[in-house]
């Protein structure tokens, strides 16, 4: 079954700035800027951002998403990752949403993140990886190629949790163990980008069978 998760000595930031392939350096470039614009912060966002019209789509037809995977310390300085719930109450998963053209992809990942799940921090320099998954929406199949979908995956450091965010009403939130998020998480893309995260910083999860 592998071996429990130990988060050992490693320091936070090592956690999530984990590095990934040099292929990666021009949008690890863009989200160094991201990160200098954001130290301000600003207002939290009264609504989440609606509809499609600005929109990313890639070449091949697949629809952009972007979002993060929110970690933080706990008791005994063990890792914990924060999951939400869907719209529909059906079961937990990462922030993520579209990433839409006035944005790099960590912009959008952390907008969807505060959106979604009322949490800010630092993002790692480049993504823990890209991922492909289909939507089960009727309404995404119709605009991306039959629900094909490709997600930028950031580990986030969240520094700021907001009591009150855009969705704040729609969602819960839960801060639990990376063992336990890979067992609660709905959908297995996103199982698979938490054991990516994890095998970056020398952590083991074991990914629950196909049912």
């Amino acid at each position: 079954m592998g071996d429990a998760i130990r988060a050992g000595d490693m320091p936070a930031q090592e956690m999530a700035f984990s590095t990934c392939t040099a292929k990666q350096g021009e949008r690890a470039q863009g989200c160094k800027a991201e990160h200098a614009r954001d130290m301000a912060r600003g207002p939290v966002p009264e609504f989440a951002r609606q509809g499609r019209q600005n929109q990313r789509y890639a070449e091949t037809g697949e629809r952009l998403v972007a979002g993060c995977i929110p970690l933080r310390r706990g008791e005994g300085d063990q890792v914990e990752v924060m999951v939400i719930t869907s719209r529909g109450g059906k079961g937990w998963v990462f922030p993520k949403g579209g990433w839409e053209v006035d944005e790099d992809s960590c912009t959008a990942a952390k907008r969807e993140t505060v959106e979604e799940a009322g949490v800010r921090g630092e993002l790692g320099e480049q993504p823990i990886g890209v991922f492909h998954f289909h939507s089960g929406k009727q309404e995404r199949r119709q605009q991306a190629d039959k629900g094909r979908c490709i997600a930028h995956i950031y580990a986030m450091n969240v520094d700021e949790e907001l009591a009150v965010w855009p969705e704040s009403r729609e969602r819960k939130r839960k801060w639990c163990s990376v063992q336990e998020a890979a067992d609660m998480l709905r959908h297995a893309w996103m199982k698979e980008a938490l054991a990516e995260w994890a095998r970056q910083n020398g952590l083991t999860v074991v990914l629950p069978a196909p049912p």
